[in-house]
């Protein structure tokens, strides 16, 4: 008997967060896990949302995502709603992961943050029975924070230096969002 893919939801704020963990999920994927991504805000704010969407595309082609949601939330107003973090958790209960990467709760963003609190209440919600109609419920494994903008704190370093280059090319993969002062930072990390 084949064994069922194991699944990861990464849940971002806008459309090039998932840089943050590329490495991490390319590691995950060459094990046998499988990318779904859940974006929630269109990234207006760093450019036009259509063009980002593409290159978010491309980027998740790189990285193999099996399944994108987009929530089009308002990019630099991402706020908590019972709401939205329902949705979250419709997708949670349909996607079933055993891991759910949320972004880092102490993130200098102020959407990453927003981001943190809707995917982890929405984590907790999807194991009760509260809103049957959104699904079957569903207990995740592992939820785990990636870095991000300051201050990084991190609990877990996941060597990912096989995957440089290829961790690079998603930066590229994005280039409305990208300088060079982000990918100096970045392989100063590796």
């Amino acid at each position: 008997m084949k064994n069922k893919k194991q699944l990861i939801l990464v849940i971002a704020a806008h459309l090039d967060d998932e840089i943050a963990c590329a490495g991490t999920l390319m590691k995950m994927r060459d094990s046998g896990f499988e990318i779904n991504e859940l974006v929630l805000t269109g990234g207006g704010e760093g450019g036009n949302v259509a063009g980002r969407e593409n290159e978010m595309k491309k980027a998740g082609e790189l990285l193999g995502i099996k399944d994108m949601f987009f929530f089009e939330q308002e990019d630099l107003g991402l706020t908590y709603s019972k709401e939205l973090m329902m949705r979250v958790v419709a997708v949670v209960r349909e996607v079933k992961p055993e891991v759910v990467i949320l972004m880092h709760k102490e993130d200098f963003h102020p959407d990453h943050r927003a981001a943190f609190t809707i995917g982890i209440e929405a984590v907790k919600f999807a194991a009760t029975g509260v809103r049957v109609e959104l699904g079957e419920k569903h207990r995740t494994k592992v939820v785990m924070m990636m870095g991000g903008m300051w201050p990084i704190r991190p609990h877990l370093m996941v060597d990912v230096t096989k995957y440089k280059d290829k961790k690079m090319q998603m930066f590229a993969l994005h280039e409305s969002q990208v300088n060079q002062k982000a990918v100096n930072f970045e392989l100063a990390m590796m």
